[in-house]
């Protein structure tokens, strides 16, 4: 039996049913990341990541993996990254958003970053050649002309266009 009392009023109603309504709404997702950051030792084969996703309501749910270049930039959607576990090949941060679906009812939450880095051994040297005059990628007033001869040295190989 269900009953109601109306506070301060003096009136009250109850009523009898079989089966209470109970509505169960879909809980936040929660998340365990155990590796914050992980290393491409191979850019073939990349790195995995995997963020474990937890909701005690046995809802259903579903991923999008998002990309940014920095931590606190705007992160994009992946295509077709769409499961808890990701091949990442590119370094960057990345973060998992997880719908939970309960009930015809949303709930939404996004991960905290991962940070993909690759080791300095990995890292090529890279310099261009310009007229002549020799400039590290991130030289400010650099500008080249249709027809400039350009070349690139990576990792003492010389390449011309």
């Amino acid at each position: 039996m269900i009953a109601i009392n109306f506070a301060g009023r003096g009136n009250s109603a109850s009523t009898e049913c079989e089966t209470p309504w109970v509505i169960a709404f879909a809980k936040l997702p929660t998340f365990t990341i155990t590796n914050r950051s992980g290393i491409i030792r191979d850019i073939n084969n990349g790195v995995d990541i995997s963020i474990e996703v937890k909701s005690d309501d046995n809802g259903t749910f579903k991923y999008q993996w998002k990309r940014s270049d920095s931590n606190d930039g705007e992160y994009s959607d992946i295509a077709e990254a769409n499961s808890n576990t990701l091949n990442v090949k590119q370094v960057g941060y990345y973060k998992l958003q997880a719908t939970n679906t309960k009930n015809n009812d949303e709930a939404v939450a996004l991960s905290d970053a991962i940070r993909v880095t690759m080791p300095a051994s990995e890292i090529k040297n890279i310099k261009f050649e310009v007229n002549g005059e020799l400039h590290n990628p991130g030289d400010d007033n650099i500008y080249v002309t249709k027809g400039t001869m350009v070349k690139v040295i990576y990792d003492d190989l010389e390449y011309s266009d």
